[in-house]
């Protein structure tokens, strides 16, 4: 992942950390902004929710993206009853936690997505370790069952490990999905947004 990185000025993390090293990892490539996540408890580490990055003049909202357990539930349920994706305005849901900022950056579904909505820019990396490749990743239990099975309506290229890169000028914000696995097309549903 680091080849993928070099050159970046800011490093921001969207949370689920797997292991507190990474920060210290991702920290010698550029320096790195963090949000708990909700599989974060374990590690100790004290991470704001979310907060508000400023970078080239833009403000950046970061933060995990987890909502209440029934909208989850939710949108899980409609989404496996779909066969598709069905995310009950999360991006508006998203929008609300920040009062004026220029793009969202969130994690918690490890989907990658770049679009842009009523002139906000959102950016999911997706994720560079994902639960379908994750030997160590328990299975058990109805949620982790239920939450497998709704990353397998994603979509393979949806669930490939990637990350995302913005580019900040005066102009703009720029961003798009790096894939990790040596595949140049974006994951599905995702696209460079300009």
């Amino acid at each position: 992942m680091a080849e993928h990185l070099v050159g970046v000025d800011l490093v921001l993390h969207a949370g689920d950390l797997s292991d507190a090293s990474v920060l210290r990892a991702l920290g010698r490539i550029a320096p790195v902004l963090a949000v708990r996540g909700d599989h974060d408890r374990a590690l100790g580490a004290a991470l704001p929710r979310a907060r508000v990055v400023r970078v080239a003049g833009h403000r950046i909202g970061l933060t995990h993206g987890r909502r209440p357990r029934v909208v989850e539930a939710a949108a899980v349920a409609l989404s496996l009853l779909a066969g598709r994706e069905r995310f009950l305005g999360l991006h508006r849901a998203l929008r609300r936690r920040f009062a004026d900022v220029d793009c969202v950056v969130y994690g918690h579904l490890h989907r990658p997505c770049c679009t842009r909505e009523d002139g906000v820019l959102y950016v999911s990396p997706g994720a560079v370790c994902v639960p379908e490749r994750d030997a160590t990743y328990d299975r058990r239990g109805l949620r982790a069952r239920g939450y497998l099975r709704f990353r397998r309506s994603l979509g393979a290229s949806a669930r490939r490990p990637s990350v995302a890169i913005i580019e900040a000028t005066p102009a703009g914000l720029d961003a798009r999905i790096v894939p990790l696995d040596g595949s140049s097309a974006p994951p599905d549903g995702s696209s460079q947004i300009t």
